[in-house]
C-alpha cells in the first residue's frame, strides 16, 4: 500500500469514528442511512442497558417523534427505512406505561367502550336495513326473471308462427 492510499484510508476511518465532524443533515444516501441505523441501534442499546422501554404518547402508542428526536433523525425514518426493525424492537422491548392514568384511564376506556357500543348498535341496524333491501332486490330479480322467460317464450312462439306464414304463404292474426 503506498502512502497516499494509506492516508486516504486513515482519513476515512477517522471520519467513520468521529460522527461529530459531519452534521447528519449534510449526509446523503448510504452514509445517511448508516448514520440513522447506528444512531437507532445506540438508542435501543441504551434503552436495554437502562432497562427502559420505548416512550408513549397520551393515547398509549409509541411516540415516534420522541424516538426520532432522540436518535437525531426525522420520524419518517421509523415509518419507512427502519420500520420493520423498529416494530420488532417495540414488540421485544415494550412501551412505557404512564402512571396516573388509573381512574382516568378506566374512565377513558369506559367512554371508548360506550362509543364503540353505540357505533356497533348503529352498524347492526344499518346492516339489518341493507339486508332487507337486498332481500327486496332479490324478489324483484326473481319477478323480472320470470317476466323475461315469459317474453322469450312469446318471442319464440311468434318466430315459429312467422316462419310458418312465410313458408306456407298464408297469413293469419295472432
Amino acid at each position: 500500500m503506498n502512502s497516499s492510499t494509506h492516508d486516504i484510508t486513515q482519513k476515512t476511518l477517522n471520519l467513520d469514528n468521529n460522527e461529530d465532524m459531519l452534521s447528519p443533515s449534510k449526509l446523503k444516501g448510504r452514509a445517511k442511512a448508516e448514520f440513522n441505523q447506528n444512531s437507532y441501534k445506540k438508542y435501543v442499546d441504551e434503552l436495554e442497558a437502562n432497562q427502559r422501554k420505548f416512550p408513549t404518547g397520551p393515547n398509549g402508542e409509541v411516540n415516534y417523534s420522541a424516538v426520532a428526536t432522540a436518535c437525531g433523525f426525522n420520524r419518517q425514518v421509523l415509518y419507512k427505512t427502519l420500520a420493520s426493525q423498529f416494530n420488532r424492537d417495540v414488540k421485544r422491548i415494550g412501551t412505557e406505561v404512564h402512571e396516573g392514568y388509573g381512574s382516568q384511564g378506566s374512565e377513558r376506556l369506559a367512554d371508548i367502550a360506550e362509543k364503540n357500543k353505540k357505533t356497533a348498535s348503529k352498524l347492526q341496524s344499518d346492516l339489518e336495513v341493507k339486508t332487507r333491501e337486498v332481500e327486496g332486490l332479490k324478489d324483484i330479480i326473481a319477478e323480472l326473471t320470470k317476466e323475461l322467460d315469459a317474453l322469450k317464450a312469446s318471442q319464440q312462439e311468434s318466430e315459429v308462427l312467422l316462419e310458418e306464414m312465410i313458408g306456407s304463404g298464408r297469413s293469419f292474426k295472432l
